[in-house]
């Protein structure tokens, strides 16, 4: 009775786990139905949304395909034409500084017209000190049409300098100056001005070390004592100190 006891608890618990294995392989090849459905479906929406839009760019671009040349060609034609139309110095200065007010007249009036007393009369005094002035200035009008800058330069530019533009740093300055100093500072901001317009490179500096060296210093050593103490230097400072006095 014993053995019987133990025999169908045994078989009984066999054909349990038997039944157990049995049922969770069955869910597992469920599950993966189910999982492989739910990728097939979704991997058709994908690729059909992707030769949806593969669709709509080709279309775009066959679109837009027949304009690129025109387009092209419009742009190449107007550098072209920009590049053989001969440049104005005049227009190009004129463009830059257009921000600027074109006349100081119009301060006054503005002025006046956000005043608090635009209410008041003017005095008649201001008005004819403005009219005789006006009719002073009418009458001692010159004929500028003769001062022109090309006689300006040849008449106080030295060493046969033109009124022409020129690209080479100059060796002296244009006009005659007194001191040492006045014509290093000359020569120095030509050099400048023409930096600025490009037509001189930048200085290539060999040592990447930074100078943190003054200006002020640096002047003093070009100049140097000797030159302040001249005679030169101090008549040139006279001759500054003169109006003042």
């Amino acid at each position: 009775m014993t053995i019987q006891k133990y025999w169908m608890a045994w078989a009984q618990r066999r054909r349990y786990q038997r039944m157990r294995v049995g049922y969770m392989r069955l869910q597992a090849l469920i599950r993966s139905r189910v999982l492989s459905h739910r990728f097939r479906h979704l991997r058709g929406h994908i690729v059909g949304l992707q030769a949806h839009v593969a669709d709509a760019h080709a279309l775009v671009a066959a679109s837009l395909r027949p304009r690129h040349p025109v387009l092209l060609n419009g742009h190449r034609c107007r550098l072209h034409t920009q590049q053989d139309e001969p440049v104005d110095d005049s227009k190009l200065v004129e463009a830059m500084f257009d921000f600027l007010p074109d006349s100081s007249s119009e301060a006054p009036n503005s002025a006046r017209e956000t005043s608090v007393f635009m209410d008041l009369p003017t005095a008649k005094a201001d008005q004819q000190e403005v009219i005789s002035t006006m009719q002073l200035g009418s009458e001692d009008e010159e004929d500028l049409s003769e001062f022109k800058f090309q006689k300006f330069a040849a008449t106080y530019f030295q060493g046969n300098v033109t009124h022409m533009y020129s690209r080479k740093p100059l060796k002296h300055p244009l006009l005659p100056l007194h001191t040492q100093g006045d014509q290093l500072a000359a020569q120095a901001l030509w050099v400048t001005i023409l930096r600025f317009t490009g037509d001189l490179p930048e200085p290539r500096y060999h040592t990447m070390d930074r100078d943190n060296t003054s200006v002020m210093s640096k002047v003093t050593a070009t100049l140097g004592r000797n030159f302040i103490r001249s005679k030169e230097f101090q008549e040139a400072q006279m001759m500054g100190m003169d109006p003042v006095s």
